[in-house]
C-alpha cells in the first residue's frame, strides 16, 4: 500500500503507471523521469491535491501501463533552479 511518506521516485520507479497521476497533478516534467525527492504528503499540499484522493488515486494506478516520460521546458528548467539552490 502506498503511503504519504513515499518519495515520489520510489513510487514511480515501482508502479511506473502512477507517473500520470502525478503528471495530471502538476508534476509535468520535474524531477525527470522518476520526479523530484519529495514525499506524496509534501507534493500534495504544494500541488493544492487532497492526500486522501491523490493516495486512492495512486493505489487504483499501480497496475496500468507506464506512461511515457518525455522530458518538456518545465523539467530542464526545474533542473537548473534546483541545482543553483543547493549551490548557494
Amino acid at each position: 500500500m502506498i503511503t504519504k511518506d513515499w518519495t515520489l521516485p520510489e513510487t514511480i520507479l515501482k508502479y511506473p503507471g502512477t507517473r500520470k497521476i502525478f503528471d495530471d497533478a502538476g508534476l509535468h516534467g520535474c524531477g525527470g523521469a522518476a520526479g523530484p525527492h519529495e514525499t506524496i504528503e509534501f507534493f500534495s499540499r504544494v500541488h493544492g491535491v487532497p492526500l486522501e484522493k491523490l493516495l486512492a488515486d495512486l493505489e487504483d494506478a499501480k497496475d496500468a501501463p507506464a506512461a511515457g516520460y518525455r522530458e518538456d521546458l518545465g523539467g530542464v528548467l526545474y533542473r537548473r533552479f534546483f541545482r543553483s539552490v543547493i549551490v548557494e
